[in-house]
């Protein structure tokens, strides 16, 4: 639907999420999801709830808007240094194949030395998936983020 909109008036797109971003204010419109119930394929029995799984739909121009204020703040970040250096994602020219590339030579060393290596994967996005908001606005004011970014970041968080 959106690829259809951009090609019909990208325009009016740009201008919604200069908007967006502008006045830092994310529509409660773009919170509401939708829920939607699917089959697990390959499961034996679907009288079972472990059968199906629920996905979240939500507003389109929502999810452009928060993927140019990602670019946007990872963009400070990279200016600022503030990312750790082992840090990949939501880095520019940094992908997965890179980070299993470091991994790789590190435990490869380790072995040349005689030493066991070892690793320890965490979904860290899924494990905290609540923030403490003034905490969060505090330190993204302290690091010298744009005001209307700021804003906008709280309007997202909100509710």
């Amino acid at each position: 639907m959106i690829r259809l909109l951009w090609s019909w008036d990208r325009d009016r797109i740009i201008g919604v999420v200069q908007k967006s971003i502008q006045l830092g204010h994310y529509p409660a419109i773009w919170k509401t999801a939708k829920g939607v119930i699917l089959r697990k394929a390959g499961k034996p029995n679907y009288t079972v709830s472990k059968a199906y799984r629920v996905i979240s739909l939500l507003e389109c121009l929502g999810k452009i808007v928060e993927r140019v204020v990602a670019r946007k703040i990872a963009s400070f970040c990279e200016s600022r240094h503030t990312f750790h250096e082992g840090q990949f994602g939501s880095r520019k020219n940094r992908n997965t194949h890179d980070a299993l590339l470091k991994l790789m030579s590190f435990v490869e060393k380790a072995w040349k030395k005689g030493n066991v290596a070892g690793a320890i994967f965490m979904d860290v996005k899924g494990a905290y998936d609540w923030v403490a908001q003034p905490t969060l606005i505090q330190i993204l004011i302290d690091a010298g983020l744009a005001q209307n970014l700021v804003r906008w970041i709280s309007s997202f968080l909100l509710n």
